[in-house]
């Protein structure tokens, strides 16, 4: 039958081939000499972009976005003594009301001010809006629960 050894294998084709004669053919004793099909040959003087390959691809011009410097016309910050005042005046009454809508609408206050005003006074106007919504509602049902006496 077959017979090994360490360094290859042999196989006895004598015995598989009188076997099986008539039923299978006999694909061990067929030689194949058909070429192996070797790995392409690259042109190794042909560089990239040289134009001396079929290599048509070429990288993009690309221009680096043009740097902008931050404008110099930021206005200082508030300092926090200048916070405290603000939050201090606010809490006089009759003066806040006054003071908020000099700073909310003077155009020579810094911005973070004029914001800050604006934003009291928007929050004010909301709470008052709801206080007379309030005032109205509890006065009619105030005056409905008099009239059945």
């Amino acid at each position: 039958m077959d017979s090994f050894n360490n360094d290859n294998i042999n196989v006895n084709d004598n015995a598989n081939t009188q076997e099986n004669a008539n039923t299978t053919p006999n694909y061990n004793a067929q030689i194949y000499s058909e070429p192996v099909p070797q790995p392409a040959q690259f042109n190794s003087g042909a560089s990239y972009g040289s134009g001396a390959s079929n290599n048509n691809y070429s990288a993009p011009n690309y221009t680096a976005p043009s740097y902008i410097p931050p404008s110099s016309d930021l206005e200082e910050p508030m300092s926090l003594g200048e916070w405290i005042g603000t939050i201090l005046l606010c809490m006089i009454p009759c003066v806040n009301i006054v003071l908020l809508f000099v700073w909310a609408f003077s155009s020579g206050e810094k911005k973070s001010k004029s914001n800050y005003a604006k934003a009291v006074l928007i929050i004010s106007g909301i709470i008052i809006a709801i206080y007379i919504v309030l005032i109205i509602a509890f006065a009619a049902i105030g005056i409905s629960f008099l009239s059945r006496f």
